[in-house]
């Protein structure tokens, strides 16, 4: 049994451990495909852990039993499945387990690719596991609520190449699994960005950078994914300075330059305008982590400001403004930089 246990998060603009809600961290839009076109892509981005865990884990055995079976969700059964056209449906990112099922394609542990008419000389899936080593069992685990914000497919489909290789016997470079990672994107037709699997498989902070392809047209859009680009310098620079000043002004800039880019607005959902109002004295600056403009919020405390103190005075003010189970779900979370990045162990669980 192997699994790798990591952290989750990465993110662009960053806050380190003066961050105050949620998680932390932020994302910047120069890692998607068409802004790393027109400017070339730069990210800063840090690797976390979530209540001083891993969020991720994923175990592989081989079984005697001939038969695939992938679970995701602890409260449902797993699926089994028996037909090699229940494997290639990964395209839809919409079909159950479709993330590990291109995962499995792109290890190659069983010795299948995507096309349909392929070179396979088995015409069963059972007759594939018996020649390739075995049944098949894929658990996969996260402790993150859907809709966090944090790179959770890329980061998740690393995990599980790294462990689906190393069951296989495969040695394998990090720059492999992060491109590998790439291709599973796109064999799921989700066309991801290039950054998530960098800030979850390498710990710490680090910067990421890609070289400029084709130019794009609207002059506005131009003009903020310019700024996204500038701004990851800045947010390194501020990062090696411990200029926390210059960090918030970014993470709050760059919340603003996504928002635009994904036409939503800070009163989306309206509980975030309430929190950011009742933080606004007691931080540098703020963002939610998703791409889209939800997600974790992550907040860079003033220095000299307990976190305490003002989770404290925050969720008295905002306790006539939002619901008991808003509350419980909003201070839920804790991060904290995660310094090993992936760890894939073999025979036992991982910490």
């Amino acid at each position: 049994m192997s699994c790798p246990s990591r952290k989750d998060a990465f993110l662009h603009s960053v806050l380190t451990n003066y961050n105050f809600s949620h998680t932390s961290l932020t994302s910047f839009f120069s890692y998607h495909e068409v802004i790393s076109h027109e400017h070339g892509g730069k990210v800063v981005n840090v690797a976390i852990k979530v209540n001083s865990k891993a969020p991720y884990k994923v175990k592989a055995r081989r079984t005697e039993a001939l038969i695939l079976s992938l679970s995701y969700d602890a409260s449902i059964p797993p699926k089994h499945y028996h037909s090699l056209e229940q494997i290639r449906d990964h395209a839809d990112p919409l079909v159950p387990c479709a993330l590990l099922k291109a995962c499995i394609v792109a290890s190659g542990i069983l010795g299948i690719t995507a096309t349909r008419h392929d070179q396979v000389p088995y015409k069963t899936l059972a007759e594939v596991l018996k020649y390739s080593g075995g049944g098949l069992e894929l658990v996969v685990r996260s402790t993150l609520p859907i809709g966090s914000g944090m790179g959770t497919s890329s980061i998740l489909a690393a995990a599980i190449l790294a462990v689906l290789k190393t069951l296989k016997g495969e040695s394998y470079t990090t720059d492999e699994l992060i491109y590998l990672t790439l291709e599973i994107e796109q064999m799921m037709n989700t066309g991801g960005g290039w950054q998530d699997q960098i800030g979850g498989i390498l710990p710490g902070f680090k910067v990421s950078t890609c070289q400029l392809g084709l130019p794009i047209q609207d002059p506005e859009v131009v003009d903020t994914m310019h700024r996204l680009v500038s701004d990851a310098t800045l947010s390194e620079n501020a990062l090696r300075n411990g200029d926390i000043s210059t960090l918030g002004a970014v993470l709050s800039r760059y919340f603003k330059d996504k928002r635009f880019l994904s036409n939503t607005t800070l009163d989306h959902p309206p509980t975030v305008g309430k929190l950011l109002f009742h933080l606004e004295p007691y931080i540098e600056g703020a963002s939610l982590a998703g791409a889209g403009g939800g997600g974790f919020l992550t907040a860079l405390l003033k220095r000299g400001v307990n976190r305490e103190d003002v989770v404290s005075t925050v969720k008295a003010a905002m306790n006539s403004e939002t619901s008991q189970e808003e509350q419980d779900l909003m201070w839920a979370w804790n991060a904290t930089v995660d310094t090993k990045g992936l760890i894939v162990q073999i025979g036992s669980e991982c910490p």
